[in-house]
């Protein structure tokens, strides 16, 4: 009975190694999508939770590193295009003006084409330098407390006229005197390319842009009745060069795709939140919270922590 019982017991653990054996080596060839099935609670069925657990993990990494490599692609393929298109613009007229085939009336026009391009490849050159500068955290940023009324005061004077160019209504309500605990520099620009943007893709609208102390810091909401987002471009309005509206791929203004990105960082760096809702042909909400100075505090400590 007992060699019976040694028989049974020892063949349960080589079938059980066996299977783990196996699957080890389809791990080992890059198939993650394996799971062993677990039976008791002794060192086998310890060690093939612990096997579990890594082909979870390795498997998670798999499409992380797949995303990543993706969305590089997507980068370079955008960068270049976004490059190209002055490039060309620059390129056709240079050529036009060395065989003289561009008129004599037309010449001062094609000068200033070309420096408006120029000055479009400088902007995008910046914007990705910016965008590296801040998501690697190689920025400074003093923040302290400031009067966030009139800074928004003072970007609507300044958003205005482009505003009135296309048709729309700036309303500002905010409360004097609301302070707001951010790097002064750096709530500008978000604010300015939240406002811009909006203005951006909204005609004969209006922009409402509040402000508010809302629990533990400030909170601002720019709201617009534009032509709105789909929940797929909501999805993807923070990554580089990602537009939502295609046609208007060589628009004035936000023409790098990298507005968004560079918001988006930047208010993550503050410790804040930024978030949109948005409905197709009705318009978005963009809410950013800017937490106050303990919480700030706090969280920078927790976040050197982990």
């Amino acid at each position: 009975m007992t060699l019976l019982v040694s028989y049974f017991f020892s063949r349960s653990i080589t079938v059980r190694i066996k299977r783990l054996r196996e699957l080890t080596h389809q791990v080992a060839k890059g198939n993650y999508d394996v799971r062993l099935r677990i039976l008791g609670n002794d060192e086998i069925g310890d060690l093939g939770r612990s096997f579990n657990q890594m082909t979870a993990s390795l498997q998670s990494s798999h499409e992380e590193i797949h995303s990543q490599e993706e969305r590089r692609r997507q980068f370079m393929a955008n960068a270049a295009h976004e490059m190209r298109t002055p490039l060309t613009t620059i390129n056709g007229i240079l050529e036009g003006l060395q065989y003289d085939v561009i008129p004599e009336e037309d010449k001062q026009h094609s000068i200033e084409l070309m420096q408006n391009e120029t000055k479009r490849l400088i902007r995008l050159v910046n914007d990705n330098l910016n965008y590296e500068k801040i998501r690697t955290n190689q920025i400074s940023m003093e923040r302290k407390l400031f009067d966030a009324s009139a800074v928004l005061q003072n970007l609507k004077e300044q958003l205005g006229k482009k505003a009135r160019a296309q048709g729309d209504q700036l309303e500002l309500s905010v409360p004097d005197g609301l302070l707001v605990y951010a790097d002064y520099d750096r709530f500008v620009q978000i604010m300015f390319n939240i406002i811009q943007n909006a203005i951006q893709f909204t005609e004969n609208g209006v922009i409402r842009i509040s402000g508010q102390q809302r629990g533990h810091g400030t909170q601002f909401v720019v709201q617009d009745n534009g032509i709105g987002m789909t929940a797929e471009q909501q999805d993807n309005i923070w990554e580089r060069y990602y537009k939502a509206d295609k046609s208007r791929m060589n628009t004035k203004y936000g023409e790098s795709g990298l507005g968004l990105a560079i918001v988006h960082q930047l208010v993550q760096l503050h410790g804040g939140k930024i978030t949109v809702t948005s409905e197709l042909g009705k318009g978005s909400t963009f809410t950013i919270f800017f937490p106050d100075s303990q919480t700030a505090l706090r969280n920078q400590q927790a976040k050197d922590e982990n």
